[in-house]
């Protein structure tokens, strides 16, 4: 069996044009008087808002991921790049301590050297590495 909704009588204030408007989109609507078509249209005005503050809802809380998520990898890079430039600076100083004579020829095969192992490895360096090259290979001065 089917439920018949229970409709109420209303009355309603409303703009001559809009009732013109209304009147004329009645075929259009695919409705048979204004009753369906204003009851239609409350549907779909209903839905509309509701569609909306659900869309509202979801691109907040999918836009509060992508921050949380993106400062997280902020602090993270933040930290490597901290990491990395401490490294950096500690191997300037040993180096310029400990290679006071080194010329411009070798710095420069020094610098295409450290190119193609941070290519070759990924930027992944470890001192201990350069330290057994540096024993095996001694670098021209």
């Amino acid at each position: 069996m089917s439920k018949k909704k229970e409709k109420v009588r209303t009355a309603i204030y409303i703009d001559k044009d809009i009732l013109k408007r209304c009147d004329e989109c009645l075929p259009l609507a695919n409705v048979r008087s204004r009753n369906e078509f204003i009851a239609e249209a409350l549907r779909y005005y209903i839905g509309a808002n509701f569609s909306q503050e659900l869309e509202n809802y979801t691109l907040q809380s999918v836009s509060q991921v992508i921050r949380s998520s993106i400062s997280s990898m902020e602090d993270r890079i933040a930290k490597l790049l901290f990491k990395l430039n401490v490294s950096v600076e500690m191997l300037t100083h040993v180096s310029a301590y400990t290679n006071e004579l080194v010329d411009d020829g070798t710095l420069g095969r020094l610098w295409a050297m450290s190119i193609e192992n941070v290519k070759r490895t990924n930027g992944v360096i470890k001192y201990s590495d350069a330290v057994k090259y540096q024993s095996e290979n001694a670098v021209d001065g």
